[in-house]
């Protein structure tokens, strides 16, 4: 990727965030989460039988800061050793299986029934690789099912994992 001669570094650092999000959007395939696939439990949260992961059901309607959504997730009381999901991970619970028409999230409505349906999109714990010195880490948008980057000062919501 060539660096625009009339922008900073912040703007190459823009134009190589969305090729990498694109790189990584396009080879979301495998990451699809089918209503169906989902054990609900008794203590509020859901099993994902296909990777073994236990999700938090219901999301804060607090937005955080990325250590903020950290520090959430570290005191959940639902049971020990919570914390924020990798890109990765938050990616699979993504439902691209069926077109939606926003703002209808992209997550099955039956395991994660309050997924809000606005801004701001999901923390992971992924860091994103910048060379300005920003701090920046992925999130996931369940209302386009894209993944991205923002800085971790910027307010995100967080769904807990373990």
């Amino acid at each position: 990727m060539k660096p625009r001669r009339h922008g900073s570094h912040l703007a190459w650092a823009l134009a190589l965030g969305a090729a990498i999000t694109a790189a990584f959007v396009a080879g979301r395939g495998s990451a699809d989460a089918p209503p169906g696939r989902y054990t609900i439990q008794t203590d509020d949260t859901v099993r994902d039988d296909l990777t073994g992961l236990i999700w938090q059901r219901d999301v804060a309607t607090t937005a955080r800061s990325f250590e903020g959504a950290r520090t959430y997730c570290e005191g959940l009381a639902l049971a020990p050793i919570w914390r924020v999901p990798s890109v990765k991970e938050l990616q699979t619970i993504v439902d691209y299986s069926t077109l939606r028409t926003p703002p209808v999230p992209m997550i099955d409505p039956g395991a994660f029934p309050n997924t809000p349906t606005t801004s701001p999109p999901f923390w992971t714990s992924s860091a994103y690789p910048s060379s300005t010195g920003l701090l920046l880490g992925y999130v996931v948008n369940f209302v386009s099912g894209s993944s991205g980057w923002q800085t971790r000062d910027s307010m995100g919501r967080v769904r807990c994992v373990r």
